[in-house]
């Protein structure tokens, strides 16, 4: 069984209601709604954010908004569109999480890691008193950037409040360069885990799942994982690493490309997992 992150599924979610919609394939909309929260485990706000959400003042008021979800077990994720350049979008959102009082930890998330192309975005985070905002821009409608806003609240693990944990800025993960001509769609997106960490993105392309996993093993072995294992068919690509962290964990990796319908779309995602402890002694 495979668990998606929280904040993936809600981007994901928000952008399938409005698909959906623009393409006249939703009656209801209260129906898919129901289905979507219930998929996701949260509360669905199409083009709104709630009130007294601490992200509220942070998006600017020029932005399109998206929506929110509201997840049952605690946080939720804005996504919104700014108009401009991703340097410009991502240097105005950090300044006003800045603003807002939100603080950079000591150690900021690499510029580059998982899947990128020539339009990779960044990924920060920001922490406050008894929470952290994870911040992802991606490419969005033409000439937009998207803005993707995950805030975690007190009671969850966050790298502000304990920095031994090992969060995206502490693993290996690969940087997993597109093939040329191909850019990251679906964001390119990142979560992590108290033992592990995930990078996925999707695809518009004629390559095969055994070509594009062919492509992003060659990057992924050139950055000190060793391979263990391969599978392949005309569905499915799927590729196992090992490798040991900088602070000596063994590490396992997984890289994992599928074309769901047997089409141009092809999904890829790369999880890192240690199954030794996660927290520094």
């Amino acid at each position: 069984m495979m668990r998606v992150h929280g904040s993936c599924v809600g981007a994901l979610t928000l952008a399938m209601i409005a698909a959906s919609s623009a393409a006249g394939q939703v009656d209801d909309e209260a129906q898919l709604r129901e289905l979507v929260e219930v998929l996701v485990r949260g509360d669905v706000l199409l083009g709104r954010i709630p009130d007294g959400s601490p992200l509220a003042t942070v998006i600017p008021s020029d932005a399109r908004i998206v929506g929110t979800v509201q997840r049952t077990w605690g946080g939720s994720t804005v996504v919104a569109s700014l108009r401009g350049d991703d340097a410009q979008v991502t240097e105005r959102m950090r300044q006003a999480l800045l603003t807002a009082g939100w603080t950079a930890p000591e150690q900021e998330l690499p510029d580059r890691m998982g899947f990128v192309s020539g339009r990779a975005f960044q990924s920060a985070v920001f922490c406050g008193d008894d929470s952290h905002v994870m911040l992802n821009t991606s490419e969005g409608r033409p000439g937009e950037v998207r803005i993707q806003l995950s805030l975690s609240e007190s009671g969850r693990a966050t790298p502000c409040d304990q920095p031994g944990m090992m969060h995206p800025v502490n693993w290996p993960l690969p940087t997993l360069q597109a093939p040329e001509g191909l850019n990251v769609r679906g964001g390119g997106s990142m979560s992590s885990s108290g033992d592990g960490v995930m990078t996925s993105a999707s695809y518009e392309t004629e390559m095969s799942v055994e070509e594009l996993a062919a492509h992003f093993a060659a990057q992924v072995e050139s950055q000190d994982w060793e391979p263990t294992g391969v599978h392949e068919d005309s569905v499915v690509a799927m590729r196992t690493y090992t490798r040991t962290s900088d602070d000596g964990r063994p590490l396992h990796g997984m890289l994992l490309i599928v074309a769901p319908h047997g089409a141009r779309s092809k999904e890829a995602m790369f999880r890192v997992v240690t199954l030794a402890r996660t927290r520094r002694e």
